[in-house]
């Protein structure tokens, strides 16, 4: 779970786990290590949806916590070019990000995902929830600076929007965006 202090905790053998002495906040759930092809579902806590709002503990003791995992992850796989010379070339050690259109999953970085292209300019995400989202790719670029929607925002028409559904392997070119002058 993610906050201002980050409460952390290994499940059992039979996936039940304990958090004590936790400050009254808003938390978003977090996993590491997840299986390969896994993404985190749904976070319930009682009645409430909680992947997207996040656990808020601000009233008090909670009812229990369940998190559903899906072996069906979706994944990109792509290529980036620039331009140079005049022609397109492979976009070697480009910074492609992953970036969530729903406005409650802009909120936290489980839904962002980022990677550098390899010396070909290709790239493979995994592990990504379903969703709607845009594909960014940049030479040179400030870490977490697209979290910055106003950073992002003069830049969406330069993105290519992917809708990923569940077990869904997507293919997509990108170009670069180049930098501001």
């Amino acid at each position: 779970m993610m906050g201002h202090a980050t409460p952390s905790v290994s499940p059992d053998e039979k996936g039940a786990f304990r958090l004590t002495q936790v400050s009254p906040q808003l938390y978003f759930v977090a996993i590491q290590n997840l299986p390969e092809g896994f993404y985190i579902k749904s976070v319930r806590m009682g009645e409430a949806e909680a992947l997207e709002n996040g656990v808020d503990l601000m009233r008090g003791a909670p009812a229990p916590l369940e998190i559903v995992l899906s072996p069906a992850a979706a994944a990109i796989t792509g290529s980036v070019k620039s331009v140079k010379n005049d022609a397109d070339a492979a976009a070697a050690g480009a910074t492609v990000v992953l970036v969530p259109q729903e406005d409650a999953r802009r909120k936290q970085p489980l839904f962002y995902r980022s990677v550098k292209t390899d010396a070909s300019g290709n790239f493979t995400l995994t592990g990504l929830s379903p969703g709607d989202y845009k594909l960014y790719a940049w030479m040179q670029v400030e870490t977490d600076a697209w979290v910055d929607s106003e950073f992002l925002n003069p830049l969406e028409g330069k993105a290519q929007p992917v809708r990923l559904k569940e077990g869904a392997f997507e293919k997509a070119e990108l170009r670069v965006i180049p930098a501001e002058r």
